[in-house]
């Protein structure tokens, strides 16, 4: 498992204002999701600033956390006016579903278990 937060979020939609922060979440979202789809991942979940992502092994999650990471810091050295940071985390745990609403399944995982991509080197 694969997640992604956007950090300060709600700051940069303070900063820009609601359509261009939306903009920026877009912008994030299509680099991080061509990632997902070059690594075969399956998005789970979709939370507007962040993913929920699935992989048939650990290799491509590892794999497709680096390469969201990279294409993130192209990003921002083409625009460093709208820097934004993407924290990546990894799950290689055993996955337990459980039932949110009337069709709404996602899986949990424990958050201990969780490691920030770029945390070990």
């Amino acid at each position: 498992m694969l997640s992604t937060d956007m950090v300060g979020s709600t700051l940069l939609n303070q900063k820009l204002g609601n359509e261009a922060a939306t903009a920026v979440e877009r912008e994030l979202a299509a680099l991080a999701q061509e990632q997902v789809d070059s690594q075969r991942g399956i998005v789970i979940k979709d939370t507007g600033d962040g993913l929920m992502v699935a992989f048939q092994s650990a290799r491509r999650a590892v794999a497709c956390a680096r390469e969201i990471q990279r294409t993130i810091a192209r990003r921002n050295r083409s625009q460093p006016d709208v820097a934004v940071e993407l924290r990546v985390g990894l799950h290689t745990g055993e996955v337990v579903s459980e039932e949110r609403g009337p069709s709404n399944a996602l899986p949990s995982f424990s958050p201990a278990a969780s490691m920030p991509a770029g945390s070990r080197r």
